[in-house]
C-alpha cells in the first residue's frame, strides 16, 4: 500500500513539471490520432504498390529461408526483401527494416532497375516521414523523383505522388497531400490493385473525417471496403472494418437519433476485432487489436446504460493486454485511464491510484505527449484528491486539468483554421481547373476544325475505300444485332418461365393458406366447440382436466394453423407493401428470442405486389440461413431505396463460411431459389463471407 502511495506521489510531481514545459513541446501535436491512422495506412499501401503483389502473411523464418534459395532470380529477391522488411518494421525492429532496405536499393541499382529502385526509394521516403525525420524523407523523395523521371511506366510516378502526399500529411499539409493521393488514384486507375485502392481509399476516407466532411468521407470508406474485401488480405480487411465503423461513428454525432448507426458502428468494430484477434499470428499491424479493444469498449462506456459497464472493462482488459504486448502506450494509457474512472465511480479510491499510476507510466514512455489523455489523468487526480478530502490537491489539479484542455483546445482551433484555409484553397483551385479545362476543351475543337479542314482532300480520295469498309462493318454488326436479338429471346422466355414458376407457386400457396385457413381451421374450430359441449356432461374432475388439455391443444393447433397460412400468404404485404411486412416479419422473431435489427430506408412502396412478394422470400430464405446456420449474436436486415433503385441487405455476424469451397460444393436448393428469384427481379446479388467474421448478402433490382 505505501509502496502505491509513493508511486502515485512521484507520478504527481512529475505530473505537476509538464504543464510548463511538456505543455509546450506538445502544442502541435492536434493531430495525433489523426497522424497515427495516416502512418499506419499508408506505410503498408506503397508496401503493396511497391511490388504489386498480394500474399500470405508470412513469418520472418519463412521469408528468410526464401532469401537463402540460390537460385531465386534478382526480381523474386528484391520483392522478399521488401516483405522482410516490413514484417521487420512493425513487428520486430525498424533499424533492421532500414539495414534490409539499404541492401535492396544496393541491389536495384546494381541491376539498373530503374522502376523498382524507384519503388525503394518511395518506400524509404515513407519509413523515415514515419519516424518523424523528414529531412531524411524530403532527400529520398528526391531521389525517388530523380528516378520516375527516366522511367516511362505511369505506376512508378504514382508511387513517387504517394509517397509526396504521405510527407505533406507529416508537415500537416493535408489539402497537398489529398492532391497527391488523388493524383496516385488517378495513374493506378485500371490496375484493379484491389491492395493498393484498400489502404489509399482508407487514408483518404479518414482525412475527410478529420474535416467532417460526411460526403466524401462515406463515399471513399465504402470503397475501401470494397477493395478490401477482394484483396484477400487479413489486415487490410480489418482496417477497413474499422474505416468503416468510424464512418458509421461519425454520422452517429452528426444525428444521434439514428441509433441503427451506432449498432452499425459497434457491429463493423467487433467484427473487425474478431477478425484481428483470431489472426493475431498472421497479422502485420498487431497495434489494431488493442485500439479496437478500446474503441469497442469506449463505445459501450459512452453511449450504452451502465448495465454494459462490464463489457466495457472486459475489452478494457484486452486492450491493455494487447497494448502491453504491441508497446501501444497511448492506448494503453487511455485504457488505465477509462479503467480508473470505473473504480472512482465505485469508489475503490486505492485501485482507482494504481491504475492513473500506470497511466501515467504509459503516457510518458513515448516522446510526445498526448494532452487529451494528459487532461483525463489530471482530472481523475482532482477527483480522487477530492473524495480523499485533499482539497488542495484537487484545486491544483483541476487548474493542470483545466490548462491541459486549454492547449488542447488551442491546437484544435488552430488546425481548424488550417483545415478552413485548406478547403477555401481547395476550391479555388478546383474553379480555376475548371477553367483551365474548358479552354484545353475548345482549344481541342479548333485544332481538330482545323485538322478536319486541311485532311478534307485527302478523304475523298479515301471515300471508297472507306465505304466499302464501312459496308463490311455494317453487315457484321447487323449480324451481331441479330444474334443479340436471339438472345434477349431467349432471355425473355426465360423470364417468362421464371415468372410462370413463381406464379405458380404463389397461387399453389395462397390456394393452400385459403384450404387450411378455411377447411381445416374450421374444421377444427366445430371439433373445438362440439367437445366444449361434453364439459357440462362430464362430472370427473379427472376426465374435466383431460378435456381442457385437449381443448388446449386444439387452441394450439389452431394457432399453429393460422400461422403457417398467413406465413404462406402474408396479409399485412397485400394491404401494406413489402417494409411493413418484412418489419413485422423481424419484430415476430424479436419477440421469440432472436436478435435482429431491421431498417427501412426511403421505400416508397410504388413496387408491383408481385415483385415485392418474390423480394419478400428472399428476404425470408436469407433470414432462416443466418437463424439456422450462422449461430449469430446479431442479424441486421436493411431495406433502402434510392431513386428508383431498391436494396435489401442481410447481414450477420455469424460463424460465416468459405464462398468458394461452397462453390466448389455445389449449390444448395435454397441458393438456387434466391437466385431464381433475382434472376426474375432483373437484379444482381452479391454473397460476401469469411470464416468468424459473419456474412452480407446484397440484393439490388429496379423499382420496375
Amino acid at each position: 500500500m505505501q509502496r502505491i502511495s509513493r508511486t502515485i506521489t512521484i507520478s504527481n510531481r512529475i505530473l505537476y513539471r509538464i504543464p510548463s514545459k511538456l505543455l509546450f513541446i506538445s502544442i502541435n501535436t492536434g493531430l495525433h490520432l489523426f497522424q497515427h491512422v495516416r502512418f499506419t495506412f499508408t506505410l503498408c499501401l506503397l508496401l503493396s504498390i511497391a511490388f504489386n503483389t498480394s500474399y500470405a502473411h508470412l513469418s520472418e523464418d519463412s521469408l528468410r529461408l526464401v532469401l537463402d534459395r540460390k537460385e531465386l532470380s534478382s526480381q523474386d529477391r528484391l520483392e522478399t526483401m521488401a516483405r522482410l522488411a516490413e514484417f521487420l518494421y512493425y513487428r520486430r525492429d525498424p533499424r533492421l527494416a532500414f539495414e534490409l532496405l539499404d541492401k535492396a536499393l544496393k541491389l536495384s541499382k546494381r541491376l539498373d532497375n530503374i522502376d523498382q529502385t524507384t519503388s525503394l526509394y518511395a518506400l524509404l521516403a515513407m519509413q523515415h516521414s514515419n519516424d518523424g525525420n523528414i529531412q531524411l524523407a524530403l532527400s529520398s523523395l528526391d531521389r525517388a523523383q530523380f528516378y520516375a523521371k527516366r522511367s516511362a511506366n505511369k505506376r512508378s510516378k504514382a508511387l513517387v505522388q504517394l509517397s509526396k502526399g504521405t510527407i505533406q500529411l507529416a508537415q500537416n499539409e493535408p489539402h497537398e497531400a489529398i492532391a497527391s493521393l488523388l493524383l496516385a488514384a488517378k495513374d493506378f486507375d485500371g490496375d484493379h490493385d484491389y491492395s493498393y485502392e484498400s489502404n489509399l481509399y482508407t487514408t483518404i476516407s479518414t482525412i475527410y473525417g478529420q474535416w467532417s466532411d460526411l460526403p466524401n468521407q462515406d463515399k471513399y470508406a465504402r470503397i475501401a471496403r470494397y477493395s478490401a474485401e477482394r484483396s484477400k488480405d487479413l489486415d487490410k480487411l480489418i482496417a477497413a472494418y474499422r474505416c468503416t465503423a468510424n464512418n458509421f461513428m461519425a454520422h452517429y454525432e452528426a444525428n444521434t437519433i439514428r441509433k441503427q448507426l451506432l449498432d452499425s458502428a459497434l457491429v463493423r468494430n467487433k467484427a473487425a476485432f474478431s477478425l484481428a484477434k483470431k489472426n493475431k499470428d498472421r497479422i502485420i499491424h498487431v497495434t489494431e487489436i488493442a485500439a479496437l479493444a478500446k474503441n469497442i469498449a469506449a463505445i459501450y462506456e459512452q453511449y450504452f446504460p451502465e448495465s454494459s459497464h462490464d463489457s466495457a472493462r472486459y475489452y478494457l482488459e484486452i486492450a491493455i493486454e494487447e497494448a502491453q504486448f504491441s508497446k501501444e502506450n497511448t492506448v494503453l494509457a487511455d485504457s488505465y485511464v477509462m479503467l480508473a474512472k470505473q473504480q472512482i465511480e465505485k469508489g475503490n479510491l486505492t485501485e482507482a491510484e494504481m491504475l492513473v499510476g500506470n497511466a501515467i507510466m504509459a503516457l510518458h514512455r513515448d516522446p510526445t505527449v498526448n494532452n487529451e489523455i494528459e487532461a483525463k489523468i489530471f482530472y481523475c487526480l482532482a477527483v480522487m484528491k477530492e473524495k480523499q478530502g485533499d482539497l488542495n490537491g484537487a484545486l491544483r489539479n483541476y487548474k493542470l486539468y483545466v490548462d491541459a484542455y486549454t492547449t488542447l483546445f488551442n491546437t484544435e482551433k488552430m488546425s481548424l483554421g488550417k483545415r478552413l484555409d485548406a478547403q477555401y484553397e481547395a476550391g479555388k483551385k478546383e474553379k480555376a481547373l475548371l477553367v483551365l479545362q474548358q479552354q484545353v476543351q475548345f482549344n481541342q475543337k479548333l485544332n481538330r476544325i482545323y485538322i478536319a479542314f486541311s485532311l478534307t482532300s485527302f478523304l475523298t480520295l479515301l471515300f471508297l475505300f472507306y465505304a466499302y469498309k464501312q459496308r463490311v462493318k455494317a453487315m457484321k454488326q447487323q449480324d451481331k444485332l441479330h444474334q443479340m436479338e436471339v438472345n434477349k429471346i431467349r432471355q425473355e422466355h426465360r423470364i417468362s418461365l421464371l415468372s410462370a414458376m413463381l406464379d405458380g407457386q404463389e397461387q399453389e400457396r395462397s390456394r393452400l393458406a385459403r384450404d387450411l385457413h378455411d377447411g381445416l381451421g374450421g374444421l377444427l374450430s366445430g371439433v373445438k366447440i362440439e367437445l366444449a359441449g361434453f364439459m357440462q356432461l362430464l362430472k370427473n374432475d379427472s376426465q374435466q382436466q383431460l378435456m381442457n388439455r385437449t381443448l388446449q391443444h386444439l387452441d394450439g393447433a389452431i394457432g399453429e394453423l393460422r400461422r403457417i397460412a398467413h406465413s404462406m400468404m402474408p396479409e399485412i404485404l397485400m394491404r401494406y407493401g413489402l417494409g411493413e411486412a418484412i418489419r413485422e416479419y423481424c419484430q415476430k422473431l424479436k419477440s421469440s428470442g432472436i436478435n435482429i435489427q431491421c431498417q427501412i430506408y426511403h421505400y416508397t412502396n410504388k413496387m408491383e405486389a408481385s415483385r415485392q412478394l418474390v423480394l419478400y422470400r428472399i428476404m425470408q430464405e436469407l433470414v432462416n440461413n443466418a437463424v439456422k446456420h450462422a449461430h449469430s449474436s446479431l442479424i441486421l436486415v436493411q431495406l433502402q431505396q434510392i431513386e428508383q433503385s431498391v436494396t435489401l441487405i442481410v447481414e450477420d455476424d455469424g460463424n460465416g463460411f468459405d464462398v468458394k469451397a461452397l462453390l466448389a460444393a455445389g449449390k444448395g436448393a435454397g441458393l438456387t431459389n434466391i437466385e431464381s428469384r433475382v434472376e426474375f427481379l432483373n437484379g444482381t446479388m452479391d454473397f460476401h463471407s469469411e470464416i468468424g467474421a459473419g456474412t452480407t448478402v446484397t440484393i439490388e433490382c429496379n423499382e420496375v
